[in-house]
């Protein structure tokens, strides 16, 4: 009897496979571990955030009042305002409602795989919208990388909500590059409306869909919103005119803190934590660890830029310093596609690479970008291997081989520890961490859509290409 086998995989590709095998294997122990431990000893205070708003809707209350005084009380065990830390319209905390009426300890583990899900359909879509035949060996990577990203661990340990409003705004992408129909890109407006419902800095999406004349996006997006702010104003009127007179004002000038008047007396806060040792506090009757990840924080250049205004006197409100930062990145990107007559429908990477520079132009300008909030680059890591795996195939180019480099080592001053890029760039240039590493990214997106752009009018001169519109 003849056996027959297969061809023979080189001994140093097998190699490379089982190095990125343990590597996965590492990372997927790792996060059980830390998935675990958040579980059992954080507070995740976020998501405490979020449930408490649900919580208070479950009770026919407010979700903007700390009712630490009630009994029992509806606390999430860090806020000493006299308002909650809850900064989302009435519809989000609806949203909350049905997980609320779990118990919190359930919540937070059933809360942090809805996040691991989501950012795992994302890649997946990320990858089947740029058509990446991906191999084993860059499979692996992707969920090695994934699985050991830093601000993945920050993002489950605060329980915030960064992996659900990923799916979404990755469908909306996927349905703008991959679907050539006004139905599609409806439900793909509809759906940066519903994230724009979670997090309001996705409205910078907005200019963008108009210089590329995405008008279907566009009135799906104004039909979503419009649709939200009905369904507000007829489920709860009386909260959603609050939240547009009182709440929203407040939360723009302060997020979730505010000033000295508005602080519950200390007696109030010490009576819940008499017994608790320091960095301790509890909720729904559990102790739980105020924070058991600590974390370079900041990934805004509107924080950093503001805070650094005001080491020199000067004071300018945080939401119109980010319309200013963005107002500069958006007029660089639209001069740019004027200049360079980008098509109105470029090829399915460059495409799908411009909507995710997009992504993060919002990040860098957002006035409330947070560590956590840094997985939008994940499915970014996806395209730059499928331009990697393309360029194999290809001759030489310098400027996709720059961009290919830019982009990895901005993934990866974001993938790694805090306490690398504090050893090797100091501690000072280390709390930009995330701002150089956006920044690269953008620089690098921006280049493979040029490389694309170039090997388009290379093959089909300029003349065929078509021009991007013009104002």
């Amino acid at each position: 009897m003849i056996m027959k086998h297969g061809p023979r995989i080189p001994s140093r590709r097998l190699f490379l496979r089982l190095l990125l095998a343990g590597w996965a294997l590492l990372g997927i122990i790792r996060m059980a571990y830390f998935l675990r431990r958040f579980g059992e000893e954080s507070l995740q205070m976020d998501f405490a955030a979020f449930y408490t708003a649900g919580e208070a809707l479950n009770n026919g209350l407010s979700p903007y009042v700390n009712y630490i005084t009630r009994d029992p009380p509806i606390w999430d065990g860090v806020d000493v305002f006299q308002h909650s830390r809850f900064l989302y319209p009435p519809l989000a905390a609806a949203l909350f409602q049905p997980i609320a009426l779990l118990p919190y300890a359930v919540a937070k583990y059933l809360w942090m795989l809805l996040n691991l899900i989501s950012i795992g359909c994302s890649l997946f879509i990320t990858v089947k919208t740029i058509n990446f035949e991906i191999d084993l060996e860059s499979m692996l990577i992707l969920v090695a990388f994934s699985i050991t990203f830093h601000p993945l661990l920050a993002l489950l340990e605060r329980g915030q909500i960064d992996g659900l409003t990923l799916l979404m705004v990755t469908l909306a992408i996927g349905l703008m590059v991959t679907r050539n129909s006004s139905h599609a890109d409806v439900v793909a407006g509809f759906l940066w409306g519903m994230a724009t419902l979670i997090k309001l800095h996705c409205v910078y999406i907005v200019p963008f869909l108009l210089v590329r004349r995405r008008w279907a996006v566009a009135g799906g997006y104004a039909l979503g919103l419009s649709g939200i702010a009905l369904l507000s104003l007829i489920m709860s009127p009386y909260l959603s005119l609050e939240y547009l007179q009182k709440e929203l004002p407040r939360i723009a000038r302060f997020g979730e803190g505010g000033t000295e008047a508005m602080k519950l007396p200390a007696e109030v806060i010490q009576a819940r934590r008499a017994w608790l040792p320091e960095g301790y506090t509890q909720k729904d009757g559990v102790v739980y660890r105020v924070e058991s990840l600590r974390a370079i924080s900041n990934a805004s250049l509107a924080r950093g830029l503001g805070a650094a205004l005001r080491r020199i006197g000067l004071e300018l409100h945080l939401s119109v310093l980010s319309a200013l930062i963005f107002l500069g990145f958006f007029t660089g990107i639209w001069r740019w596609q004027i200049c360079r007559r980008l098509p109105s429908r470029l090829e399915i990477l460059g495409e799908g690479m411009y909507w995710q520079n997009a992504l993060v132009l919002i990040l860098l300008s957002a006035p409330l970008t947070w560590v956590m909030n840094t997985v939008w680059l994940l499915p970014i890591a996806a395209s730059i291997l499928c331009a990697y795996a393309a360029s194999r195939d290809r001759t030489s180019d310098a400027g996709r081989d720059l961009a290919l480099i830019l982009g990895a080592l901005g993934l990866l001053m974001a993938w790694a520890p805090d306490f690398i890029p504090s050893l090797l760039m100091g501690t000072q240039l280390a709390q930009a961490k995330y701002l150089i590493s956006e920044a690269l990214v953008v620089v690098s997106l921006i280049l493979m859509i040029e490389t694309g752009l170039n090997r388009t009018i290379d093959c089909h001169g300029q003349a065929n290409a078509p021009a991007f519109p013009q104002p």
